[in-house]
């Protein structure tokens, strides 16, 4: 895939086209949009396009790294093209951001998956095979936290973006606020890793607050013997809640192999 600026001013003028279309409006902000996603799709394009060029993996690696190599022509060409298209309206300042959002864009790991949605909410045009499907809240007021603590209050229009689609076999959700927010990939096995840390780091916290408080008896009125009787008492309380637990997830996966 060869690029140059006629090329890249034929891939918006057909892009802002169809988005003129389908809004009936264009603001400076789609502008800067459809520079840098369409940009970052040519990019990503060219990119995977040179990798399966080789038919052996020394190959590969080489149309990888050129691959890597365009990027900074891919976004001057197409920087290059908004200027000669909109010369009153794309201002050096916005030559200069889109460029270096194309060339940060080339080093996210989920961009493609923010392609996809982005072209198909605003285009109607299928990047790949995978098809999303989106829900949208919009808000005008937003409250910050940090470790429980509110941090900052706004007053701003923001749409948030939840965006569901499966990947083989995983179940994958995309969170994106605009303005503000880079895409943010999450995978069902992640979110249950989370909740597992979580239960594990709970369960860490409540053992040693115990410990410290017998710590504290010991020190006050009782003996390290009892200490460690209470320990082992508890241990083996555990241990045994653990047990009927497991007892009785066996007896539900029992049940529902003897129903099937």
């Amino acid at each position: 895939m060869n690029i140059n600026k006629e090329i890249a001013k034929q891939i918006l003028q057909k892009s802002l086209s169809n988005l003129f279309e389908r809004k009936g409006n264009l603001s400076i902000n789609d502008l800067h949009l459809e520079v840098i996603n369409n940009a970052s799709l040519y990019g990503l394009r060219n990119q995977r396009e040179k990798a399966d060029q080789g038919d052996s993996f020394n190959d590969m690696l080489k149309g990888i790294f050129e691959g890597v190599e365009d990027w900074p022509k891919i976004a001057h060409s197409f920087t290059d093209a908004a200027l000669e298209l909109f010369p009153k309206q794309f201002t050096s300042a916005n030559y200069i951001a889109c460029s270096q959002a194309i060339l940060q864009n080339s080093a996210e790991d989920d961009m493609w998956d923010f392609l996809r949605i982005y072209f198909q909410e605003n285009h109607e045009i299928q990047i790949d095979e995978i098809k999303t499907q989106t829900v949208a809240f919009h808000s005008s007021k937003h409250e910050r936290y940090e470790n429980d603590i509110l941090t900052s209050i706004s007053e701003v229009d923001r749409t948030i973006g939840l965006n569901f689609f499966t990947e083989g076999d995983r179940d994958i959700l995309i969170v994106n606020i605009t303005p503000s927010l880079l895409p943010k990939k999450s995978y069902e096995a992640h979110i249950q890793k989370c909740a597992g840390y979580a239960k594990n780091m709970r369960m860490s916290l409540k053992i040693v607050a115990k410990v410290i408080k017998w710590i504290y008896e010991i020190v006050t009125t009782a003996t390290w013997v009892g200490l460690l009787i209470k320990i082992a008492t508890y241990y083996a309380e555990m241990l045994i809640k653990y047990l009927a637990k497991q007892n009785i997830k066996k007896r539900i996966r029992s049940k529902i192999v003897g129903a099937a």
